[in-house]
């Protein structure tokens, strides 16, 4: 084997690293799930599962609330915890509105995160915020645990100083409770990863059959 054949094949090689390294790791909410109910002023207890690619090391948490084309972020949960610790103790709130729209979102920053599926949270007096332009719950990913139908919310209804949304069934579309935000798969960016691995591979492996 040549030295110029031994350079390219290192640069193949490295390539394939590169792309499996840049694969990012996926925290995925498996609590709270769908039909699991908040009450204001308890404490809940969130946890999340890694599929151990490499990848960012800590993840934010937030509560968001509405549509799955316009979740309004409605609260931080937490900043900066380690993606292996795997779960958070978190107090709800009383200054939410009572609703069934609520989502948890995990992830290292707008573009990645990941959501549980809906859930609601009773017993609160808050109002639901109005989305602002530039806030959207779209992502790179999202949380499937039993189903990807897409849910959809009623409007709104306010009674004397207190407010309510209600969820209707995901139209499948309108077949399951088990309701996840319709945002863009992250599996798309995991298969992308793997699938650049396997073409670096194959890469290799033509370059050996050449040059052996």
């Amino acid at each position: 084997m040549t030295l110029k054949s031994t350079v390219t094949l290192l640069f193949a090689f490295s390539a394939v690293l590169f792309n499996a390294a840049s694969v990012q790791a996926v925290a995925r909410i498996n609590n709270p799930v769908a039909g699991t109910v908040w009450k204001c002023g308890s404490k809940v207890p969130i946890t999340w599962i890694d599929d151990g690619t490499p990848g960012p090391q800590t993840v934010n948490l937030v509560l968001k609330v509405g549509d799955a084309n316009s979740l309004t972020p409605v609260k931080d949960i937490a900043q900066g915890v380690p993606v292996s610790q795997g779960s958070v103790q978190y107090t709800v709130p009383c200054d939410l509105v009572t609703s069934d729209a609520y989502t948890v979102g995990i992830g290292s920053n707008d573009n990645d995160y990941n959501y549980s599926h809906y859930f609601s949270i009773n017993g609160a007096q808050g109002t639901i915020p109005t989305p602002t332009n530039g806030t959207s719950g779209t992502s790179n990913s999202t949380v499937t645990p039993t189903t990807s139908s897409t849910p959809t919310i009623s409007t709104v209804t306010t009674t004397t100083g207190t407010a309510s949304s209600t969820a209707s069934s995901p139209n499948k579309q309108q077949a399951s409770n088990a309701s996840t935000p319709n945002v863009n798969s992250g599996n798309n960016l995991v298969f992308s990863g793997f699938g650049t691995l396997v073409t670096g591979l194959l890469s290799v492996a033509a370059l050996f059959c050449t040059f052996f």
